[in-house]
């Protein structure tokens, strides 16, 4: 567990959950004229994405997820001084900007790089220390998107167009901070999950 967390009051905090998902496709391999048989010694067999998940497999494994879930708030309950409830009611995958997930107990303060390296140099005892940064390279990919939303963001700037009402514009934008949204992505095996409800 962390002795402190800070967080700066924009950043992207939370997404407290777990969840599973298993794709079957046996209703496009019927749309197609292809079926498939076979036979197992459990009810908890399952060999093929080509046939229907078992309701006593599907539960299984919604169980599974459920005990893991239930680890994970206890794991933020203990180390936030709150109740598995309180956890629970801000949990369920939710993220949240800084500022609310300081009102919300789940940072210690809010504050910059710098102000997270000094208090981290005053846990440790230090009085002189040096700060390395290792920054990862970028791709050609990643490189290319950067710099476009770079001139993107300076062109919006420039052009003061930032409250216009032009249909052209908000399109703009949206796709702007669609893209922002891609260049934030960095799990190692390209996993995510979207969520349309949550807000920023």
């Amino acid at each position: 567990s962390a002795d402190k967390i800070i967080a700066s009051p924009s950043t992207i905090t939370g997404s407290i959950g777990i969840f599973g998902m298993l794709m079957t496709y046996e209703e496009s391999l019927a749309y197609l004229g292809v079926y498939t048989d076979g036979v197992q010694t459990t009810e908890f067999g399952f060999t093929s994405p080509s046939k229907t998940l078992p309701d006593s497999l599907g539960n299984l494994i919604q169980r599974s997820i459920e005990r893991g879930y239930e680890k994970f708030i206890t794991l933020v309950a203990d180390n936030r001084n709150m109740t598995l409830e309180q956890v629970d009611s801000i949990a369920q995958g939710r993220v949240w900007i800084g500022s609310t997930a300081l009102e919300l107990g789940l940072v210690d303060q809010l504050g910059t790089m710098k102000e997270a390296l000094a208090a981290a140099a005053e846990l440790a005892e230090l009085d002189n220390y040096e700060v390395t940064y290792i920054q990862r390279t970028l791709s050609p990919k990643e490189l290319f998107i950067q710099e476009l939303l770079n001139n993107t963001a300076v062109w919006l700037v420039e052009t003061q167009i930032q409250q216009s009402t032009s249909p052209l514009i908000g399109m703009i934008r949206s796709v702007v901070r669609d893209i922002d949204g891609i260049t934030r992505l960095n799990d190692p095996k390209a996993t995510y999950a979207l969520c349309l409800e949550c807000k920023l």
